[in-house]
C-alpha cells in the first residue's frame, strides 16, 4: 500500500487523467501483475512473439504504440533496432519515464485515445471523433487497449454521484462504447501497417455447476485473429 501511494503522488499526470482515475487504474494493474506474474507469463510471451515477428518482416524505422503502459507487451527490448520508437497513453509509470529519459530514440506523448474525457469534463454526452495522432509511423502497434477504451467513459456516465447518472438507456451505452473500438480500429487502418493485440471474448467457468458463459469484450464489432490464445 506504501509503495502504491507513493507511486500515485510522484507520477506526473495531468488533472484529467487523476479526475478519471486512470493514474489509479495504471497503479492497479501493474500490482496486479505483480501478484499474478506466472499467470501473465505464457501471454507476454505470445505478445512479444508476434511483435517480433511483424518486426522481423516489416523493419521498421519508426514505431508507434498505442497503450504502452507498463511496457509489458512492448518491452523497449524488441525495438532496439528501430530509429524512432514513439508511446502513446494517458498515463507514464515512473518506472517507464526512467527506462527511456536518456533514449534520445524515444517519445512520449501524453493522449486520451478515446478523444471523450474533456468533452466528459464539460458534462456533455460524448460523441466518439477520429483520434489524429500527428505521427508517420512505419509500423503501429495497439497493445491490449482496444477492448479497455469504453471503460471509463461508460463507468463515468453510469456513476450515480455525477448528473448523468440515469439520464442514458442501455442502447446509447453500448453504441457509445462501440464506437469507441470502431474508432480505434479505423485508425489503425489508417497507416500502412498495423498490429492490433486485443482480447475479444471473456469465458467464465463455474466449476460448481460446470456452467460456462461467453462475453464478446469488442461488443460484437468485427475481428478476425489470426492467432488467439488463452489468457
Amino acid at each position: 500500500m506504501i509503495k502504491e501511494l507513493i507511486e500515485y503522488f510522484s507520477t506526473e499526470v495531468s488533472p484529467l487523467a487523476k479526475q478519471f482515475k486512470l493514474l489509479q487504474q495504471s497503479i492497479a494493474i501493474k500490482k496486479r501483475y505483480d501478484r499474478c506474474k506466472l499467470h501473465w507469463q505464457s501471454h507476454l510471451e505470445n505478445c512479444h512473439h508476434v511483435i517480433q515477428e511483424e518486426l522481423n518482416v516489416i523493419k521498421p524505422k519508426h514505431v508507434l504504440v498505442l497503450g504502452s503502459g507498463h511496457l509489458l507487451e512492448t518491452p523497449l527490448a524488441l525495438f532496439s533496432d528501430v530509429q524512432k520508437l514513439t508511446l502513446i497513453d494517458f498515463v507514464f509509470p515512473n518506472s517507464v519515464r526512467k527506462k527511456t529519459n536518456k533514449d534520445s530514440r524515444i517519445q512520449l506523448i501524453e493522449m486520451d485515445l478515446t478523444g471523450l474525457l474533456e468533452q466528459l469534463k464539460n458534462f456533455a454526452f460524448p460523441i466518439p471523433k477520429s483520434i489524429e495522432i500527428g505521427e508517420s509511423p512505419d509500423l503501429v502497434i495497439s497493445a491490449n487497449i482496444a477492448s479497455q477504451l469504453p471503460i471509463h467513459p461508460i463507468s463515468y456516465l453510469t456513476d450515480p454521484n455525477n448528473r448523468f447518472a440515469n439520464r442514458y438507456s442501455d442502447e446509447q451505452l453500448v453504441e457509445l462504447a462501440k464506437n469507441l473500438i470502431l474508432n480505434h480500429i479505423d485508425l489503425l487502418k489508417k497507416f500502412k501497417h498495423s498490429l492490433l493485440i486485443s482480447d475479444y471474448q471473456k469465458i467464465i467457468k463455474n466449476h460448481r455447476t460446470n456452467s460456462v458463459e461467453e462475453f464478446p469484450t469488442l461488443l460484437g464489432v468485427p475481428f478476425s485473429p489470426f492467432r488467439s490464445w488463452d489468457w
